[in-house]
């Protein structure tokens, strides 16, 4: 579940990732495909949500190295299995055994369990998304980062369609930030100053 949190991917983009789509070399992640469906054992593999979702996510140095990890586990699994391996020439990343693909709503209820397995307030998979859009946005705007280039590279990392999708979900995050960058000026009140010439003097 990291990744829907880290790189702010759907749970399709994320059935359908496979190795060719990990840079470890540039810590990237390439959004190419979703899978959407299920049928038969066999994915329905399809284009992103829209073209604005075929995008390269730039991740954290140490996620890369835990998946580097992950990817030497995972190719010792595909060996010992040899004949039984059953995901033909798909390289999925993360599989529901023997290489086929996760039934698509498999994310989700790994997550449920996962939440009430560690006492976590139930959210929606999806919402995860949301969740790294506003930490990122806060961390912009807390650097000083214009307001309108922090949600733009928001904007992109997540895929949305166009800018004022973002801007229009996270309007309650800017606020926020901009009520709490307001709030520090409160320390150049001028009854804070005579109060304490008025100390000084005395």
């Amino acid at each position: 579940m990291e990744d829907v949190f880290l790189g702010g991917f759907r749970r399709g983009e994320l059935t359908a990732l496979e190795w060719s789509d990990i840079d470890f070399e540039n810590n990237t992640i390439t959004i190419r495909k979703s899978l959407a469906l299920t049928k038969n054992g066999q994915a329905v593999v399809k284009d992103p949500k829209t073209e604005e979702s075929f995008r390269t996510v730039d991740m954290p140095l140490w996620y890369m190295e835990e998946l580097k990890i992950y990817y030497r586990e995972w190719i010792k699994e595909k060996l010992k299995l040899g004949d039984m391996w059953q995901g033909e020439d798909h390289q999925y990343v993360f599989h529901g055994g023997f290489g086929k693909p996760y039934y698509f709503t498999v994310p989700t209820e790994q997550w449920k369990r996962i939440s009430k397995r560690h006492g976590l307030k139930q959210i929606r998979l999806h919402d995860l998304r949301h969740t790294a859009g506003t930490l990122l946005i806060e961390a912009g705007l807390a650097q000083g980062i214009d307001t309108d280039i922090t949600l733009k590279a928001v904007q992109e990392r997540l895929g949305h369609k166009d800018f004022k999708t973002t801007a229009d979900i996270y309007t309650h995050v800017t606020k926020k930030a901009s009520k709490a960058l307001a709030e520090q000026l409160d320390k150049f009140d001028p009854k804070n100053f005579v109060n304490k010439s008025s100390i000084t003097a005395k």
